[in-house]
């Protein structure tokens, strides 16, 4: 039976106390290829905020503590919030739609959704050399339960206090296999811009921000006011990472389709987001920005890119837009495009440009391909050239990121 986003929450609650069945560990499996994945995720630690705000907003700030029924959850501006099945679906059973949406907590997660140390040892049985993780669910892909907090001093140091906790705990341990990327707090693009500053002196390579701001009750990409953002990540060559569903909307469809319907539209969402930052002309003003649309897939480019080109062909579109690079050269110079697993998309992977695809697992959400990303990989792309395989598996990330392929033998081509 199809069920709509309304029929989900009450399963969830159905299911909360059911208990999860893991899978039997997986062997580690052969690595042919050194992979980059340049979207996953993390289920944060209980002392995240609490360790490390200053002593006036300890109280106030998120912390795991029991709900109003007795189980664990995340307080957060005094309201519970729980992972859901969603985000830890690796390494467990999946009985249907009712262990996607259910309550999970930390003992009924791979430990490697929240470990570091259990999450190194996943990406080596995956065979994965570097991964650059989102928040989870909880917080938002682009943090904005993070910085939407009431108080904005107390979200402003909340931000502070999870960069610091990815740079000491996530990041810190395994500096050559994880890539650090922060949040920042989006309401002040100043502060925003005072942030990546911060985090890029000491080694942040990216930051997540929102497909679409407005979305989220902020300004347009196509106002001025995200200048400062801009021209702080310009400078410091931090890559901004454009999640799918980082402006907490999903796409449009029947107010009662089933939440089947609006999976298959994600990459539409994508699209459109697309289109929009393109012709916000940020990367115009900005020429050195590097964006990248992580989940989105790749094979909405070749079709945005086909209608950019047709509009240029037309005069009036052409004396509208009124800058020397067009929008379909804009789309493939300044921004990234990431798969999981799209084989008739590769077909026509040079519309795209080899150079702008990008790998990622989605570990440890339900889109993941681990523990099988090295098979997957091979059935996709395995009959390429080797320049082509070398961009795909990890040049274009490890170039992007700035984050160098390893030297050790032990990690295949």
């Amino acid at each position: 039976m199809a069920r709509t986003f309304d029929e989900l929450g009450a399963l969830a609650e159905h299911t909360r106390t059911r208990p999860v069945e893991f899978l039997p560990e997986p062997a580690p499996r052969p690595r042919k290829y050194l992979l980059y994945s340049v979207d996953d995720h993390v289920c944060e630690a209980p002392g995240t905020f609490t360790d490390r705000v200053p002593a006036r907003y300890r109280a106030d700030a998120p912390r795991v503590a029991a709900d109003a029924a007795g189980g664990p959850a995340w307080i957060v501006d005094g309201e519970p919030r729980r992972w859901t099945g969603a985000d830890s679906t690796a390494g467990r059973r999946l009985r249907g739609l009712d262990d996607l949406v259910r309550t999970l907590w930390y003992d009924e997660m791979r430990a490697g959704s929240h470990d570091i140390h259990a999450r190194i040892r996943d990406m080596d049985t995956d065979g994965v050399y570097a991964s650059v993780c989102f928040p989870s669910m909880v917080w938002g892909f682009c943090g904005q339960k993070i910085w939407g907090q009431r108080d904005p001093g107390l979200a402003q140091a909340c931000v502070r206090a999870y960069n610091d906790w990815v740079a000491e705990e996530w990041a810190g341990p395994y500096p050559r296999r994880i890539i650090p990327a922060s949040v920042v707090y989006i309401p002040d693009p100043a502060e925003a811009a005072a942030e990546i500053r911060r985090n890029a002196a000491r080694g942040f390579k990216a930051v997540h921000f929102s497909e679409n701001p407005e979305r989220l009750g902020l300004p347009s990409i196509h106002t001025r006011h995200w200048d400062p953002f801009f021209a702080a990540c310009e400078e410091t060559g931090t890559v901004i990472n454009l999640h799918l569903g980082s402006s907490s909307t999903r796409p449009a469809a029947s107010s009662d389709t089933p939440v089947t319907v609006t999976g298959l539209l994600w990459a539409a969402q994508t699209l459109c987001a697309g289109a929009d930052w393109v012709y916000s002309k940020a990367a115009v003003r900005y020429p050195e920005l590097k964006l990248v649309f992580s989940e989105g897939g790749i094979g909405w480019v070749p079709l945005l890119r086909e209608r950019m080109e047709r509009g240029e062909r037309q005069r009036g579109e052409v004396m509208a837009w009124g800058e020397d690079i067009s929008p379909s050269e804009l789309l493939v110079r300044n921004f990234w495009f990431c798969m999981i697993e799209e084989p008739r998309s590769l077909e026509l992977r040079h519309h795209i440009g080899t150079d702008r695809i990008l790998l990622e697992t989605d570990y440890p959400h339900s889109d993941t391909s681990w523990p099988d990303t090295q098979a997957q990989v091979d059935t996709m792309i395995g009959g390429f050239g080797d320049d082509e395989i070398r961009q795909l598996t990890h040049a274009n990330a490890a170039a992007l990121y700035r984050h160098p392929a390893p030297a050790d033998p032990a990690w295949a081509r």
